[in-house]
């Protein structure tokens, strides 16, 4: 299957994983800058600060994308196996409806 990220994303609990994730990372951001910003330290130290928690925040951003990869992952893999599964299901009964029709011909012939 080709699934592009629009596809992915039409999903809602998955569009609100996605808003989440950013709110949060939007919120830490916004907080630590204001943190930053009402601190009373030097320049360097701010400077060194700011670095600190920058990579600080980047890392963690970096492993919310993974979860939220590996998460998207397993849904895709779960909606795949699903849709499979009702496939399966479509074709038995349409079998069994094309038996009971030619069942039922064969009664209306004799």
């Amino acid at each position: 299957m080709n699934d592009t990220i629009e596809d992915f994303l039409d999903n809602d609990n998955i569009r609100l994983a996605a808003m989440f994730i950013a709110g949060a990372l939007f919120g830490a951001v916004a907080g630590s800058a204001a943190a930053l910003l009402t601190a009373p330290q030097s320049g360097k130290a701010t400077r060194k600060l700011i670095m600190r928690r920058g990579a600080a925040l980047r890392d963690q951003a970096l492993d919310t994308v993974d979860e939220a990869r590996e998460q998207a992952r397993r849904a895709v893999t779960s909606a795949r196996g699903e849709t499979r599964r009702a496939g399966h299901k479509v074709q038995q009964k349409a079998q069994e409806l094309q038996d009971r029709s030619q069942e039922l011909l064969e009664r209306v012939k004799s």
